[in-house]
């Protein structure tokens, strides 16, 4: 039986194999949370959070076999990429962009880490939400919204 807790601890291996030693363009797997930690270390840069999924989408489907009964689910997944903000917001830019592809690259090489099925069935790539630093802050984030798709057998 799979879930969302499963689904994402999948992300999560993937995700902690972002290295460069590993082909990546950043070390942003090194730092892997599953909450929003205290930001004010700029040496804890780059840095990847899996947030509170959002539940809002729903696929609604049961799928009958003879025998057996599965709910299709989904979810949206939040990666916040963090880095450090320098004076030249082009360079903070940059790096957030490096750490977005490399995101993208851990979640959907089909060669990367542990596989996907049986657990996750279907995974996108929904877009990404750059938050600027906000003034006088020290870092600066891009949320990447990958949308999941898993079936659970129903008693």
């Amino acid at each position: 039986m799979s879930s969302l807790l499963s689904c994402a601890q999948i992300v999560l291996a993937r995700l902690r194999l972002i290295t460069t030693a590993n082909g990546y363009e950043t070390n942003a797997g090194q730092r892997v949370d599953t909450f929003w930690e205290d930001l004010s270390d700029a040496e804890d840069f780059p840095r990847l959070s899996l947030l509170q999924p959002e539940r809002s989408y729903t696929v609604k489907a049961l799928i009958n076999t003879p025998g057996l009964i599965r709910l299709r689910k989904g979810a949206e997944l939040f990666i916040s990429c963090a880095t450090a903000a320098e004076i030249n917001e082009i360079d903070t830019i940059a790096r957030l962009d490096a750490i977005e592809r490399d995101v993208l690259r851990a979640c959907f090489r089909s060669d990367a880490g542990p596989a996907w099925a049986p657990t996750i069935q279907h995974m996108e790539w929904v877009g990404s939400m750059p938050m600027p630093r906000q003034a006088g802050g020290e870092h600066a984030t891009n949320d990447v919204v990958i949308r999941i798709t898993w079936e659970q057998d129903l008693v």
